[in-house]
């Protein structure tokens, strides 16, 4: 099968939709379909373009079995809310172009990866002209969430919504990492039968919670029996990350706990700087790891920290949760009541939450969570076997894969006999 996907982001980006994309594609390839991807130069989440890459030329590789195809995007220093859609709105255009140039080689599916919505209407208009299946993945509800967070102005915002229902109905399968986030989907017009499950899997052999951690507190200095705080991933306007380094000035000094942050992004400086100026001299930044390291770092820590700013948890299921669950440690998700992480938690029973903007209330979570060890650990075997059971890699690719002929399938029955490509044979 010919699988076209359309995705923002993608490898050698290390977090996000870029790491899940690269995955999947490779993962494809791997077990004979041919498979193609339209994406930008990697910048996530520096916001800044990697070495080797151009942010304003089209050009094309084949990495991992895959034929890459990099068009142009702007990428702007601070990705702000106006920024942002610019930003967004060029890889638009941009794959438009590279979607006709796909015409010839006729694709079965067309998947697209929201974020970004704005490449949707190219994949749409690519699969109706060649007779693909469509098929959305959601990884983020990107307009609700950026109509909640406040960033596009309320007109912009409804006609936004308006389109993305528009383009959901085209879509011949939607799927989402969260059963939360499938009803939200639903509650936008789409049909049950469209829908499926896709979570963020996680390497759960990669990430061994029994064998030896990579210990991190000789790299950063601290005592060997302080306890440790993990927060890792990226830093930006969804995460609420100010309200941590309130949350950790509150820990007492005779608790010795220190906290290591794994990140950059946009608010990664604005972070820093703001733990300096308070004074944490327990508080240690790492930039982002490679995969064989950040595996290693994933079950070294008594704690992990989980942020999400009010208003964006009920949109999201963040990729780095699959992680911190398979690593066999607690979390305290700093989450909405009512989110998506915040009633995994509560079924299964592997964390506590705390309420975004309460630093207070952040504190004290920590401190309850590394006071109490036999607590902790038992949270962390629950997390682990939520993991192995439902996140594996193997297990979510497999579904991926029984996905991909279900939507090509249901196409087929939909459309009838598949029509002639541009060399004048049906494929």
């Amino acid at each position: 099968m010919k699988l076209l996907i359309v995705s923002l982001n993608y490898k050698p980006e290390l977090v996000g939709v870029g790491k899940f994309s690269a995955e999947l594609a490779e993962w494809f390839a791997a077990n004979g379909h041919k498979v193609r991807v339209i994406c930008g130069p990697p910048h996530f989440p520096e916001w800044s373009v990697r070495a080797g890459y151009s942010p304003w030329r089209f050009s094309d590789q084949d990495v991992g079995g895959v034929h890459v195809f990099r068009v142009p995007v702007w990428i702007p220093r601070k990705p702000t809310g106006l920024a942002r859609l610019v930003h967004l709105g060029s890889f638009g255009v941009s794959v438009l172009a590279a979607c006709v140039a796909q015409m010839r080689w006729s694709p079965d599916v067309v998947l697209m990866m929201e974020p970004t919505l704005a490449a949707v209407p190219a994949g749409i208009l690519l699969s109706r002209a060649t007779g693909a299946a469509a098929w959305l993945h959601v990884q983020d509800l990107e307009i609700d969430a950026a109509l909640k967070l406040g960033l596009l102005p309320s007109l912009l915002g409804s006609a936004a919504s308006k389109l993305e229902r528009a383009l959901m109905k085209q879509c011949a399968l939607i799927t989402s990492i969260s059963e939360a986030m499938l009803d939200k989907i639903l509650a936008k017009g789409v049909a049950p039968d469209r829908t499926g499950l896709l979570s963020n899997w996680v390497d759960t052999l990669g990430i061994d919670s029994s064998s030896p951690a990579l210990d991190l507190r000789p790299w950063l200095g601290c005592e060997p029996l302080a306890g440790l705080v993990l927060y890792s991933g990226s830093i930006g306007t969804k995460q609420g990350i100010d309200t941590l380094a309130d949350a950790l000035a509150l820990l007492p000094p005779s608790m010795s706990v220190h906290t290591a942050v794994c990140s950059e992004g946009p608010m990664a400086e604005a972070f820093r700087k703001r733990c300096c100026d308070a004074g944490l001299s327990s508080v240690t930044f790492l930039p982002l790891q490679p995969a064989e390291v950040f595996v290693r770092m994933l079950t070294s820590p008594d704690v992990h920290v989980l942020l999400e700013e009010s208003g964006a948890a009920d949109l999201v299921m963040p990729s780095k949760l699959g992680g911190m669950l398979a690593s066999g440690r607690p979390v305290v998700a700093v989450v909405s009541r009512c989110g998506s992480v915040a009633r995994l938690l509560s079924e299964i029973q592997c964390g506590v939450r705390a309420e975004p903007g309460d630093a207070q209330g952040i504190a004290d979570a920590i401190l309850h969570v590394l006071a109490n060890p036999r607590m902790a650990d038992e949270m962390g075997r629950r997390g682990r076997a939520y993991a192995e059971e439902h996140l594996d890699r193997r297990v979510v690719l497999e579904r991926a894969a029984s996905l991909l002929e279900h939507v090509r399938r249901s196409e087929r029955r939909r459309a009838g006999p598949r029509r002639v490509g541009a060399r004048g044979k049906s494929a």
